[in-house]
């Protein structure tokens, strides 16, 4: 069995990663936001766990700039500009702190944070493919598989608030 080369380029890695935290900032600070102005409470929940685990994947990539930086001594790395791209850029505009979004405006926000997971598992995904070291090859699939579970899910979420808050466009036809 052939032994795989798993080379080490600190420098590439560490400023692969400082590029996603900065992706699971934003991620983190878009759920809590939109958490707090939801109406629907399955919404606000699943994007209060959202937000919780941008901030364990953030910790995740902290663990490998960590481990990367460990070999080498070298000035704060950049983020790689050819990573940035995927930074989610879109401004939502938010209602008043206490206020809570129209139904179309949680729409909205199901939609971004869709964008937001897409574009997080495309970068993970360019950083395992391109990425030498093993270890950080590694990482980055585990991250890009959880990030397309978030996707998924945040695309069920997104399907109930289409029918109103109502599975499968069901409405009761006859009260009482």
């Amino acid at each position: 069995m052939a032994e795989e080369n798993c080379a080490v380029d600190a420098r590439k890695g560490v400023s692969a990663l400082v590029a996603a935290m900065r992706i699971e900032r934003t991620g983190r600070e878009f759920y809590e936001r939109v958490a707090g102005c939801v109406a629907d409470d399955r919404s606000r929940i699943l994007l209060k766990g959202l937000a919780e685990d941008e901030e364990k994947h953030r910790s995740e990539l902290q663990g490998q700039i960590d481990r990367l930086s460990r070999s080498t001594e070298w000035s704060p790395a950049e983020p790689a500009p050819e990573l940035m791209d995927l930074v989610p850029s879109t401004v939502f505009p938010f209602p008043p702190p206490g206020a809570c979004l129209a139904l179309k405006d949680e729409v909205r926000a199901m939609e971004l944070a869709i964008g937001i997971e897409e574009r997080k598992t495309e970068l993970y995904r360019k950083v395992a493919s391109t990425s030498q070291d093993c270890q950080l090859r590694e990482a980055m699939s585990s991250l890009a598989d959880r990030n397309e579970k978030h996707r998924r899910v945040l695309e069920e979420n997104l399907f109930y608030l289409k029918r109103g808050g109502s599975w499968y466009g069901y409405e009761p036809i006859l009260d009482g």
